[in-house]
């Protein structure tokens, strides 16, 4: 039962004498839930003829009244009755009941309760665990990343996966700010992994956010199937070509969709984007770097470009003349 502030009035001639108190669970505060349907009871005193007229909740702006058709009060003079308070802003709430005597002698008693019924939470990966080049793109190599984010001060914060288990939980500072780290999660570049966010403030209320994290912890070497053109015998690796690019036919099954590959031209040193083919012999290695930050090993790739035909040497068969 809430803490009251309730008064009973002393009597004076016929006048009634009536209490009043706001129920609640016991922290006397009013979360969203409790709002709805706040409980009201008190007494008024069977040994005055008197009517309970009305109940009146005020925020100081809004009021919110219940009349005396929706007050129930027992023979002894208890009564109850419950109000909607949702209309009313959070912050202290006054309650005053209305009581008349047979007389017409009035009187009322007050109490007060505070209302609480939102909060709040944000999400987001830590630094530390958002391992891609992009901070905000949510895609990591850690399998065991790190949320966080901002509550209400002490808010007690639960992470859940999209089947509704526990993976992480914590409570907020005083500052309302949070970090948690989860429990393993699966491999899901292409869909996502959807974890929820739900925190919980002192009064009861709770807010939520959806965090989606795309994770991959191991990248596959690229497999090299040809070469783009090949004019030579297929296979061979030796061909005419006159283009752009490194002219390699990758497989596509092998490769991580958000990646991008990368060339070395000295055993792995240093790593670029771009390559280009020059002729004779080229030898160097292929990568792959997805969004996540993972990198696959090198895959070593030769191929000769030949794009000159060497002039032939030609003999006579029969040389008659002086020299030959």
């Amino acid at each position: 039962v809430a803490t009251s502030a309730s008064m009973t009035l002393a009597a004076v001639a016929d006048a009634p004498i009536v209490n009043v108190d706001v129920t609640d669970t016991a922290d006397n505060v009013l979360n969203a839930s409790e709002s709805g349907a706040a409980a009201i009871s008190g007494t008024l005193d069977p040994g005055v003829a008197s009517t309970l007229e009305r109940i009146e909740i005020t925020d100081g702006t809004t009021t919110v009244t219940v009349d005396k058709a929706n007050i129930t009060v027992a023979p002894d003079g208890t009564y109850h009755t419950t109000a909607d308070l949702t209309s009313l802003k959070d912050g202290t709430l006054t309650v005053t009941a209305h009581a008349t005597s047979h007389d017409g002698t009035t009187a009322t008693s007050t109490d007060t309760i505070i209302k609480d019924s939102t909060t709040t939470v944000t999400a987001n990966l830590t630094a530390t665990s958002d391992t891609g080049s992009s901070q905000t793109d949510h895609f990591t190599k850690d399998n065991i990343p790190s949320i966080e984010g901002q509550a209400e001060a002490g808010a007690q914060v639960v992470i859940t996966d999209a089947k509704g288990k526990v993976v992480g939980q914590g409570q907020a500072d005083a500052t309302g700010h949070y970090a948690i780290q989860t429990a393993q999660l699966p491999d899901d570049h292409s869909m996502g992994t959807t974890l929820t966010i739900t925190a919980t403030d002192a009064a009861g209320n709770s807010a939520s956010v959806d965090q989606t994290l795309y994770i991959t912890t191991h990248l596959p070497p690229l497999k090299v199937d040809s070469l783009i053109v090949d004019t030579g015998v297929k296979g061979d690796y030796v061909t005419q070509f006159h283009g752009k690019g490194s002219n390699l036919s990758i497989d596509k099954q092998g490769m991580d969709p958000t990646a991008h590959i990368e060339y070395s031209l000295d055993g792995g040193q240093s790593w670029s984007t771009k390559f280009t083919p020059q002729e004779g012999l080229n030898e160097f290695q292929v990568r792959q770097v997805d969004l996540a930050g993972n990198v696959s090993t090198g895959t070593p790739v030769h191929f000769t470009i030949d794009n000159t035909v060497a002039a032939p040497n030609v003999d006579l068969a029969n040389d008659t003349g002086s020299s030959s």
